[in-house]
């Protein structure tokens, strides 16, 4: 495993927002459910525009786009130009069903030019798109022929949003808010959350605390660990390295310490994980640097865990 596929499995990883006083708050999505409990946003446009998305990601995403002939017939034919029309990507849930989720993508697009060639599509492979309408708008059944039984939902519901999902249901909720439009009846709690994000990190993910206590119920150590947690502030951002801050809210000092001690812990299986792992030998300095880099703070209730990874440490892993 590459340092390069650490980083990525890091930056992709559950984050949760990073609460800072003065910061932009992100905003809420007005397409998204009003059912939704966990919300993850990828800022595209920030990522690849950071110096490690300029340095890394892009180039080789340019390189597997042009080795890739269906997905450059599918990019010209919709009108974007590569991934720089794309500006975010954000995925909603109730996380309560595997098959009720919503992908929204945004980008610039020549929304009449999207509608038609999607139709000639369609018209060519009517088994695997089925145009239908909702008012005045399009929506589109895509199937695999390949595998049966998987169905999505697609629309794009105005001239910068994309919208996905295996619920009909939801492709039809986000036209009609599309046609009457007015904002999403989420969750009180889910909104406080969104409304601390910092808009310029790259990834967050909000979720209830109710829903981070299901996650864990199945285990004891865990459920144990997540009564523990009011609530889960994090976030990562890139630039021409990368910062993950992470603040754990417990009820009370004792569980704080509690805390603080089994994250330390982890911090410690990481480190002799790396260590005695033969095909880690050749990075393994770097890796085990990083790790033991991890600075813990303790105030109160609240347990604070930081992360900086350089640019010369991601330099010096990539160079292996």
């Amino acid at each position: 495993m590459s340092v390069r596929r650490i980083c990525c499995t890091i930056a992709l990883g559950f984050v949760l927002p990073l609460a800072v006083p003065g910061i932009r708050a992100a905003e809420i999505d007005k397409y998204l459910p009003d059912d939704t409990e966990i919300v993850f946003h990828a800022n595209i446009r920030q990522i690849l525009d950071s110096e490690l998305g300029k340095k890394y990601l892009m180039p080789q995403l340019e390189a597997g786009l042009k080795g890739n002939a269906e997905a450059q017939q599918i990019l010209s034919a919709v009108g974007f130009d590569s991934l720089k029309d794309v500006t975010s990507l954000t995925v909603a849930t109730p996380g309560d069903s595997e098959k009720k989720w919503m992908i929204l993508v945004h980008a610039r697009v020549d929304l009449d030019k999207v509608r038609t060639a999607v139709e000639a599509y369609a018209a060519k492979q009517p088994d695997a798109v089925k145009v239908q309408k909702q008012g005045n708008v399009p929506f589109y059944e895509i199937k695999n022929p390949k595998q049966p039984g998987q169905t999505f939902y697609s629309t794009f519901v105005d001239h910068e949003t994309l919208v996905i999902s295996p619920d009909k249901d939801y492709v039809l909720a986000t036209i009609a808010k599309k046609e009457a439009p007015k904002p999403p009846a989420l969750n009180d709690k889910l909104v406080d959350l969104v409304k601390k994000v910092d808009a310029k990190e790259s990834l967050w993910l909000a979720l209830l605390p109710d829903r981070l206590a299901k996650a864990f119920s199945q285990n004891k150590q865990t459920a144990d660990l997540a009564k523990k947690v009011q609530s889960l502030n994090a976030g990562i951002a890139l630039t021409d390295g990368v910062q993950f801050s992470l603040r754990v809210q417990t009820p009370d000092a004792k569980a704080a310490r509690d805390m603080q001690q089994t994250l330390k812990g982890i911090q410690a299986i990481l480190v002799l994980g790396i260590t005695s792992n033969e095909q880690l030998k050749d990075f393994g300095p770097t890796l085990t640097d990083i790790v033991n880099s991890i600075k813990f703070t303790l105030d109160q209730t609240v347990v604070g865990m930081d992360l900086n990874i350089s640019a010369k440490q991601i330099e010096e892993g990539l160079k292996k």
